[in-house]
């Protein structure tokens, strides 16, 4: 059986790096709404929906950066094995909505098959949580 491992505070940083960039990329695919004095309003349009994919591809890549780091550094393993072999060592909240993320990502990787912005945020955030939960990040 795998057992965890502990995650430097060099490797750990770079968690946090990686995870602010998701969401700084996030953050600047959406909608920005500025008030000028005097009443004008300008309306920056967001990006495309479908832009949304990029930072929930991100964010995939940081849960899988963080589980190779607990569980088997240095190793090439899927994703998909790295999740269940954590599944008994890690106090996952929804394991069940992220593996379901896992495979639409998987969609994207192999068959070019995009998500919805909206389907894209609840994965973002689900690994937000899962990340906050473990202690690698404090967002």
């Amino acid at each position: 059986m795998k057992k965890l491992l502990h995650i430097s505070e060099s490797d750990l940083k770079k968690i946090q790096l990686d995870w602010g960039a998701v969401r700084t990329i996030e953050k600047g695919l959406t909608p920005r709404q500025w008030c000028i004095p005097g009443g004008s309003v300008i309306n920056e349009g967001g990006a495309p929906d479908e832009s949304f994919n990029l930072p929930f591809f991100l964010a995939y890549a940081v849960l899988d950066k963080y589980l190779e780091k607990r569980l088997c550094p240095g190793k090439r393993v899927f994703l998909g094995t790295k999740m269940d072999w954590s599944r008994p060592l890690l106090d996952w909240l929804d394991y069940g909505s992220v593996n379901t993320g896992k495979e639409s990502r998987n969609g994207i990787a192999h068959r070019a098959i995009l998500l919805s912005k909206e389907d894209c945020q609840m994965y973002i955030n689900a690994i937000e949580d899962e990340l906050r939960h473990w202690g690698a990040i404090n967002a």
